[in-house]
């Protein structure tokens, strides 16, 4: 008798919980993350296809996710303050990655590259406003 009380308690348990988390869903679906994801290319790990002379070309990649629910898109200034966040996030991935692996190719276009996959990020948080 002990042991099927034990299962109805655990049971009680168990339906109030997920009383309580139908109840905060409406406010968890609410939250928001205002963040931009930066991912830094640079040519070593994934085929992405073969030189001219045949090399197999790879690709990896280095994500830095920046937040921006401390400002107001609004605000000219804050949209500065977003594309320079973009901008030195892109950056800093470029930079670690040359530091990681110093011996593949130096790519000039690699911040360009970076910002540009962050663009359409950018333009749905600016749309968001």
């Amino acid at each position: 008798m002990g042991k099927g009380r034990g299962l109805f308690q655990a049971a009680q348990m168990m339906a109030g919980l997920a009383g309580l988390l139908a109840a905060g869903a409406p406010a968890l679906a609410q939250t928001t993350v205002r963040e931009i994801v930066v991912e830094s290319p640079k040519v070593v790990r994934e085929t992405i296809g073969h030189s001219s002379s045949g090399a197999r070309e790879e690709q990896i990649s280095l994500s830095h996710r920046i937040t921006y629910s401390d400002l107001d898109l609004s605000r000219t200034a804050d949209v500065e303050v977003l594309r320079t966040r973009v901008r030195d996030a892109a950056k800093l991935g470029c930079d670690q990655l040359q530091k990681i692996y110093p011996l593949a190719p130096h790519d000039p276009e690699c911040v360009r590259k970076a910002i540009k996959r962050a663009t359409p990020q950018l333009r749905l948080a600016m749309g968001a406003r």
